[in-house]
């Protein structure tokens, strides 16, 4: 059986979830604070940790607001290689698909606009980043580039524009 003890470094703040949900005999006695408002970011954690701490005394600190505290730096850097990751690999499977610059730049030039546009209106109306937006972006994404090859096997059939839109729409 896995000692988590063994695995994870004693400044993890993942010790509550594992010792609170995987641990079959917890030896740890626990006290639960709840700070005036909210851990947003790490700034905040650290001066929690620094305020609560005793010199001498053995603690840990965790909690599940602490614990996605750690994972802010973690997920921002994440997800801008995931996004980078994942425009790099559509511009190489429309490149692939178009065999064109002209119409894998007018995607892409439309899917930076439709991406411009999604951030200006959260900064427009205030709304904050939150898990459903972020899942937001990779959607507009693939919903352009579906929309763009659509469009693309659309024109390749016989017969005049307005009759190829047409019958692919219809589908």
């Amino acid at each position: 059986m896995t000692n988590w003890r063994d695995i994870l470094p004693v400044s993890s703040s993942w010790w509550f979830v594992l010792d609170q949900f995987f641990a079959r005999n917890s030896y740890l006695a626990a006290a639960y604070v709840t700070p005036l408002e909210h851990i947003r970011n790490v700034e905040q954690k650290d001066a929690l940790h620094d305020e609560l701490t005793v010199p001498g005394v053995s603690m840990h600190i965790t909690g599940w607001t602490y614990v996605l505290a750690d994972l802010i730096p973690w997920a921002k850097h994440k997800l801008m290689l995931l996004s980078v990751v994942m425009v790099s690999f559509n511009i190489v499977l429309l490149a692939f698909l178009y065999r064109k610059p002209e119409p894998l730049l007018i995607l892409m030039v439309s899917l930076a606009l439709s991406i411009g546009a999604m951030i200006a209106c959260l900064k427009i109306f205030g709304f904050a980043l939150n898990l459903f937006n972020v899942l937001a972006f990779p959607l507009v994404l693939g919903v352009g580039v579906d929309y763009g090859i659509y469009i693309l096997l659309a024109m390749r059939q016989p017969g005049t524009r307005s009759m190829r839109l047409r019958r692919s729409s219809s589908r």
